[in-house]
């Protein structure tokens, strides 16, 4: 067969999965590569290329399947271990060709290749019709390092995020070493921060869900992120961050406060204070008390505080002063709206940096203007002076932790930094992308570089952008037609309402309890079987249709984002005491978490 037929027939195959990958390599002029395909001595091909260390083959030129088995054979620890292997490097598919019947019913493979003329030369010279067609192997294909590592991030995170495992053969990573450093590096900070996530909406949730609860007295008399919308539009903000070489921006911020908005983290404040500057707002998010020593002894002078309904409530019952809240679970601001209108949803990597951020481009402001923001341990420390957790690091610190690790500079260096902060720094790197005509200025003059970011020195971006006259920055808080606080009356009836809708769902779930356990009875006659099933549906569309605020608040306390029911209808890949098992399992947790979630707002919301 000739390799054009063959291409043909392998195209076919693709366009069964994608004609977009189809029209692709179809498209795809390959009249220049860095490869050559050559016949082996087993009539199998080959790949050839050149670097600077001289010429080498992608695959054995002697026996490539065989390679490839002792290299699968290899791995096979770490392979079983996954449930996600992803294969960087497609080659010629004699990696994925060997692996491919040794996966498990629940194993999967995510195939990455960064050059499509790679695929469109295995294409025509291997028949590669059951790779292709393979329900399997999910491709990513024709990527740079990024958006491969995007790609297979969201698969990750969506089916397999602790149970993954990545392979590449030592000649395939010779071949893309840029493309393959880049991609894992990318790879680990989109899993650091997407697990940031689920650790907070998973292992924290009961406790983000007892301080918003607690924070309700606050909340609803306060107004949300969503009321400054647009409110300092194409004025320029400095967000001032804790990093170590904001000690050196000191100097000239105090200079220019009066003439440039400025929003600053928790652990800022005090480096601020004790150089004679007040940001006009001030922000903590975290859930727990881990920033309540930046505000012990703070007396606030004019600062509002920017917050989170699940912050520390200590942090926001002390504060004196207004305050804006903000939520960064959509589903949770939604399920409060009865009880006191939407507050908005700021983005985050995990950092209140990155908080700060999303409201500074809510509010429209350009430039915004990074200062503090490191996200390295600049000049060997962690934090600016007059930071309560300052402590230094040495050199030997970073040999022996396998957290750290060297990234560009903001000079062009290479800098130390770890794996949460280089997730906050991705993050930042997303999120300008997405910015359109808002201009970022990274004016750290030290740490991390922040790709998008324009690098200026700090005295001359305030120059340049700082405005004239002093600020009426108060003018910014919503008037009475933007915001109003619900009435106490309103507020008792919808919290009353809410209860209710808990109640209802307790009652559902015990009566599916009830079914489900019957249902288990392996001398049930088939009559009463389908009477049970048929009153297990009914249940389950009425949980469907209950309360959407209850559901989700519940949902907080099982330890989910949004809870969704088990559907404990029949269905013909199992048993029928199987389903049985789930629904009353399923079930009796929801109507532990409806009691506890009554409890919960009995002791938080009576005072109110």
């Amino acid at each position: 067969m000739s390799p054009d037929e063959l291409f043909q027939q392998n195209l076919q195959a693709l366009q069964k999965k994608s004609t977009e990958w189809v029209d692709k390599l179809r498209d795809t002029s390959c009249e220049e590569t860095r490869f050559t395909v050559e016949d082996g001595k087993k009539s199998l091909p080959t790949l050839k290329s050149e670097d600077g260390d001289g010429t080498y083959y992608l695959h054995s030129l002697y026996d490539p399947l065989r390679e490839a088995e002792q290299f699968i054979n290899k791995e096979m620890t770490g392979i079983e271990k996954a449930k996600a292997i992803v294969l960087v490097g497609a080659g010629l598919g004699y990696l994925t060709e060997i692996l491919l019947p040794r996966l498990t019913d629940e194993q999967r493979i995510i195939l990455v290749e960064p050059e499509l003329c790679m695929l469109k030369a295995a294409l025509a010279v291997r028949p590669m019709q059951a790779l292709l067609q393979s329900e399997k192997i999910s491709w990513v294909i024709g990527h740079p390092a990024t958006d491969s590592a995007k790609a297979v991030a969201a698969l990750l995170t969506s089916n397999w995020i602790d149970k993954w495992h990545v392979l590449m053969a030592p000649a395939i990573a010779r071949y893309h070493i840029d493309f393959s450093r880049d991609f894992i590096h990318l790879l680990g900070s989109q899993l650091n921060t997407a697990q940031a996530h689920i650790a907070t909406k998973i292992a924290a949730s009961k406790i983000i869900l007892w301080n918003i609860l607690q924070n309700l007295r606050h909340s609803r008399q306060a107004p949300g992120v969503v009321h400054f919308q647009d409110k300092w539009r194409n004025r320029p903000l400095v967000l001032v961050a804790a990093g170590p070489s904001l000690d050196k921006q000191l100097a000239t911020l105090r200079e220019y406060q009066d003439r440039v908005l400025i929003i600053a983290v928790g652990q800022a404040w005090r480096s601020l204070r004790q150089a004679g500057i007040e940001p006009h707002i001030v922000a903590s998010v975290d859930p727990h008390q881990g920033n309540l020593p930046h505000f012990v002894d703070m007396p606030n002078q004019h600062s509002w505080l920017l917050t989170d309904g699940a912050c520390y409530p200590e942090i926001v019952d002390t504060f004196q002063g207004p305050r804006i809240f903000s939520y960064s679970i959509g589903s949770l601001d939604k399920a409060l709206e009865p009880l006191q209108g939407r507050r908005g949803v700021l983005g985050t990597g995990g950092s209140v940096a990155n908080n700060l951020f999303s409201f500074a481009v809510m509010t429209g402001a350009s430039p915004i203007i990074l200062i503090g923001q490191d996200l390295a341990y600049t000049g060997g420390v962690t934090h600016a002076s007059g930071n309560v957790y300052r402590q230094a690091l040495d050199e030997e610190a970073y040999k022996n932790d396998i957290n750290l690790r060297k990234v560009p500079g903001y000079y062009g260096d290479q800098v130390i930094t770890n794996v949460q902060m280089d997730a906050y720094r991705y993050w930042f790197e997303n999120s300008i992308a997405r910015l359109g005509d808002i201009e970022v200025i990274n004016a750290t003059e030290g740490g991390a570089l922040i790709r998008g970011a324009v690098n200026r020195p700090f005295a001359t971006a305030l120059a340049d952008c700082a405005e004239v006259v002093p600020l009426a920055w108060e003018a910014i808080w919503p008037n009475e037609d933007e915001f109003a606080v619900i009435e106490d009356r309103l507020f008792a009836k919808q919290l009353a309402q809410l209860e209710r809708d808990i109640n209802k769902i307790e009652r559902l779930s015990i009566d599916t309890v009830n079914l489900a356990r019957k249902l288990q009875n392996d001398r049930l006659l088939e009559k009463e079987r389908q009477r049970l099933i048929k009153k297990l549906a009914k249940n389950q569309k009425d949980y469907e249709a209950s309360s959407a605020s209850a559901r989700d608040l519940l949902g907080m306390v099982l330890g989910q984002e949004t809870f969704v029911a088990q559907n404990v209808t029949a269905d013909a890949n199992h048993e029928l005491a199987e389903y049985g098992r789930i629904a009353e399992a399923m079930h009796s947790h929801i109507v532990q978490a409806c009691r506890l979630l009554k409890q919960m707002l009995k002791q938080t919301t009576q005072p109110l």
